[in-house]
């Protein structure tokens, strides 16, 4: 038996507590749904919708969301470890909302290529994530680590990485104009270039 139940459809609905690691979620639709302390370790969400939707203090580290889109969705103090979010569908529109991310661990996770602008990815670990060739302008990466992680052709204008450390982010290979650093973190922009400082 699925954890979530039978439904193609859920409006409005609190999941609280479900363990439904493993399972198969297909073809859902979820809008203004809130889902609290479940377990979807490597849960299969393939096709499904997510709109308006909250996760809080979940696990939902290496879930499938092959052709599944969000939008608008939020997730806070969750566990999405290992999470290919390339795979999903996501919006055409750049001024249209997909994830939000509040003190998650996101570790392993890759966002290559994705439109991702103004997002919020505060208060998180990211280690040994891949943003490379992301759409990250605007977006809001305050106090989150970025150790191990990939940035390479990364749009991160008008980004804030203020408090956010252990970054490797090359000035030229990566758009960073108008982005907000802060110190001593900001000094790691220096490392690529072949200068002296004393």
């Amino acid at each position: 038996m699925e954890a979530i139940g039978p439904e193609s459809e859920f409006s409005r609905k609190t999941f609280e507590g479900l363990d439904g690691r493993s399972q198969a979620v297909l073809h859902r639709s979820f809008d203004e749904c809130a889902f609290i302390g479940c377990k979807f370790l490597e849960v299969d969400f393939t096709g499904s919708r997510f709109v308006d939707c909250a996760f809080l203090k979940c696990d939902l580290s290496l879930m499938r969301i092959k052709d599944c889109s969000f939008i608008n969705a939020k997730f806070e103090e969750s566990k999405l470890v290992g999470v290919n979010w390339t795979e999903a569908l996501w919006p055409e529109k750049d001024s249209l909302n997909s994830i939000d991310f509040f003190n998650c661990i996101l570790s392993q996770s890759t966002f290559s290529g994705l439109k991702l602008k103004k997002m919020k990815l505060m208060g998180c670990t990211a280690s040994d994530a891949d943003f490379a060739e992301a759409d990250m302008a605007q977006s809001d990466c305050r106090k989150t680590d970025f150790s191990g992680s990939r940035f390479m052709h990364t749009d991160l204008s008008g980004a804030d990485f203020r408090d956010a450390k252990n970054y490797v982010i090359h000035p030229g290979l990566n758009k960073l104009s108008k982005a907000r650093f802060s110190f001593p973190e900001v000094m790691s922009l220096l490392f690529h270039l072949d200068i002296i400082i004393s």
